[in-house]
């Protein structure tokens, strides 16, 4: 069984990190801006925005782990293996708290 205590600490920093990926995402965009009509210009718009994009989805991944511990926090399944069905040790989900999985069963 996970200690309360940590669960409600993981909570409190699973909702900051939360926030924090909403504002990174609200300043992240496909966007590109226009450098010029030159080769070079052109090559560093499209490697621009590659960058962004694969930023966003980045950013947006993590999110979704975010959100899927929260969800797992409120349905009271915080710390169960999705894996196995064991206990995620209470090390692991200090280390990171959106765990879904201990070691052996997954990232």
């Amino acid at each position: 069984m996970i200690d309360k205590r940590l669960i409600e600490k993981n909570k409190r920093r699973l909702e900051a990190e939360q926030a924090h990926l909403r504002k990174l995402l609200a300043g992240i965009g496909p966007e590109h801006e226009e450098l010029g009509s030159k080769d070079d210009d052109n090559a560093l718009e499209v490697e621009l925005y590659e960058r962004n994009l694969a930023e966003e989805r980045d950013v947006r991944e993590k999110l979704q782990k975010v959100e899927s511990a929260l969800g797992r926090i409120a349905a009271g399944t915080y710390g169960v293996c999705q894996g196995g069905g064991e206990d995620i040790p209470a090390e692991r989900l200090a280390a990171v708290p959106e765990a879904e999985n201990c070691v052996a069963h997954g990232k």
